[in-house]
C-alpha cells in the first residue's frame, strides 16, 4: 500500500536498524518479495506446533489461524490485482 500511495519506499535496507539510518528506496519491484513473505506466513500458520496460539493477544482474529490465512490470501489477491492493473509482468515463483 505504501508503494501505491507514495511511490518508492524503503524496504530492502529498511531493517538494518542503526547500521543504516538512510536506507535506499525501492519501487514496485518489491511485490514478488512481499508475495513470498505472505506465502511463508501462510505456511507458518498451517503448521501445528507446541506453541500456544495467541488468544487475548490477537486483537483481530483471537488466534484463529484460518482467518489469518484468509487475510493473507486477500493481501496476495490485492497485490496481484494491482500488478494486473498497472500492466506489470510478474513471473510466479521467482
Amino acid at each position: 500500500m505504501l508503494v501505491d500511495f507514495w511511490g518508492d519506499v524503503p524496504y530492502s535496507e529498511a531493517f538494518l536498524g542503526a547500521a543504516n539510518v538512510q536506507p535506499v528506496t525501492d519501487d514496485a519491484t518489491i511485490y514478488p518479495q512481499l508475495l513470498t513473505l505472505l506465502d511463508e506466513g501462510i505456511e507458518d500458520m498451517r503448521e501445528t506446533s507446541g506453541l500456544r496460539a495467541p488468544a487475548t493477544d490477537d486483537y483481530f482474529y483471537a488466534g484463529n489461524a484460518a482467518r489469518w490465512i484468509r487475510f493473507a490470501n486477500t493481501l496476495k489477491l490485492r497485490l496481484y490485482l494491482h500488478l494486473a492493473n498497472t500492466g506489470s509482468a510478474l513471473k510466479v515463483g521467482e
